[in-house]
């Protein structure tokens, strides 16, 4: 069983087209109700009082679970044995190309260069809109200054392209993912910009922190031990002459009117090889 997460129509304004006279495009049905209100966190925790949650597993049940796990290995085992060798190949194929690209890169991917790399494919021309709807709509999204009056006008449009996308896909593409988007624009406006909640920094400190490891079987304590010799060395940095972490040029400088020819990057210089 699988939940579908459809019916943006009830975002749209009231005598919009896809409501009552194109509802053949969508599921045939008149589309009468409003947006759901925001629900409260006072009226969220009303619903939550009295449940009881217990974490973690109980030892009978974690047994149970790791023996059916060992079983469904082997029939997986089995089943890719069976498999014809040139499906194996495409999979590796598949994996290898795929290998190299974290979050933000697909981030990027999805901002700047899908639209760019659809266009050589000849799609149709309404999944063309959609791809380029979403892609204006995360940019702007996205960007590091939001405009509050234009908030209104980008919850229009993602409305407008989730419709769409239920003209033309099936209902098993619209999982809870999908559908959040409707959301995002009221975190915006309650959170303000994104970058400075988002993940993006903090998986990249998570980069660092696991080459920090050096005996897997304790990595938490190399963790620390590693992160308070950095913390150390920044500190005794502050009193050391010469270039340091806190006196070394930027990588990318702020363009200036006293930067010179010599100072350039396309400036050729001479070499001196020492033999």
């Amino acid at each position: 069983m699988k939940l579908c997460y459809m019916g943006h129509r009830r975002w749209l304004p009231q005598g919009h087209v896809f409501r009552n006279r194109r509802r053949q495009e969508f599921d045939g049905t008149k589309e009468t109700e409003l947006a759901p209100t925001t629900m409260s966190g006072s009226s969220a925790l009303k619903m939550l009082q009295g449940r009881v949650f217990v974490l973690g597993k109980k030892g009978n049940v974690a047994k149970k679970a790791k023996g059916g796990k060992k079983v469904k290995n082997s029939e997986k085992e089995n089943e890719k044995n069976q498999e014809p060798k040139h499906k194996r190949k495409e999979g590796n194929k598949k994996s290898i190309k795929n290998q190299g690209l974290k979050s933000h890169d697909c981030h990027v991917i999805l901002e700047d260069i899908l639209p760019l790399a659809l266009r050589s494919c000849y799609p149709h021309k309404e999944v063309m809109e959609i791809v380029i709807g979403l892609s204006n709509f995360f940019k702007k999204l996205c960007s590091k200054v939001l405009y509050v009056s234009e908030l209104d006008e980008l919850q229009e449009s993602i409305v407008m392209t989730l419709c769409n996308m239920e003209r033309i896909f099936l209902p098993s593409f619209f999982t809870i993912m999908v559908h959040l988007m409707v959301h995002l624009v009221e975190e915006v406006t309650l959170g303000g910009p994104v970058h400075y909640r988002w993940m993006y920094p903090l998986e990249r400190s998570f980069v660092r922190l696991k080459a920090l490891v050096r005996n897997r079987a304790f990595p938490e304590g190399s963790i620390a031990e590693g992160y308070l010799a950095q913390e150390c060395l920044t500190f005794c940095s502050r009193f050391l002459e010469g270039t340091t972490r806190f006196t070394r040029p930027s990588r990318n400088p702020d363009p200036s009117d006293k930067i010179t020819a010599a100072d350039s990057v396309m400036t050729s210089r001479d070499i001196n090889i020492v033999s």
